[in-house]
């Protein structure tokens, strides 16, 4: 997501070199909030405190997808979360 309200986002996972994907789409995707959207996703993200937020999740169980969860935000500051499950992000 970005200032001017546009947004970049892959659906899919990887397991080695093959790809599964959700719902049967796959690739790369772009779309544009708009400006109500976006002051509402920004306003989360402050409330959330992503400096706070933990590296990795994980549920108990084994057959699970894995969900990467990645943002730039502020003055050059990056979160990338690993989130087995999916339950967390």
């Amino acid at each position: 997501m970005h200032a001017d309200r546009k947004l970049e986002y892959q659906v899919g996972c990887t397991t080695g070199s093959e790809y599964y994907f959700v719902n049967l789409e796959r690739g790369k995707f772009q779309s544009e909030l708009d400006s109500v959207q976006l002051e509402q996703i920004q306003q989360l993200f402050q409330w959330v405190k992503p400096e706070k937020l933990a590296s990795a999740y994980a549920v108990n169980w084994t057959d699970a997808a894995m969900v990467w969860l990645g943002a730039e935000y502020g003055d050059s500051k990056v979160l990338r979360i690993k989130d087995y499950g999916g339950r967390a992000t």
